[in-house]
């Protein structure tokens, strides 16, 4: 599910597959930044899918948003340290 800018926020993907719920591609634009708008919608879609009996929850990002790994971790995702993306050049 895709949802539109709402006060600049675009909150990415997320998905339900397998008692899991996962998320993906959240942007806040950078006049809303620093605000905990990012905080909240991942707060509320973290409690909706508990609600609904969803045990686990998943999302990714790269190191090098520290905004993001912040929001993360304030949220309690820890890092999947057994993960590695491979990329070739074509």
């Amino acid at each position: 599910m895709s949802s539109p800018c709402l006060l600049g926020l675009r909150a990415g993907r997320y998905s339900l597959a397998c008692g899991n719920s996962c998320s993906e591609g959240t942007v806040t634009h950078p006049d809303h930044r620093r605000r905990g708008v990012t905080t909240a919608l991942k707060a509320h879609a973290l409690t909706w899918a508990k609600g609904e009996g969803h045990t686990h929850a998943g999302t990714g990002g790269t190191v090098l948003n520290l905004p993001m790994l912040r929001v993360n971790t304030r949220l309690g995702y820890r890092t999947e340290r057994m993960w590695i993306t491979w990329e070739k050049d074509l």
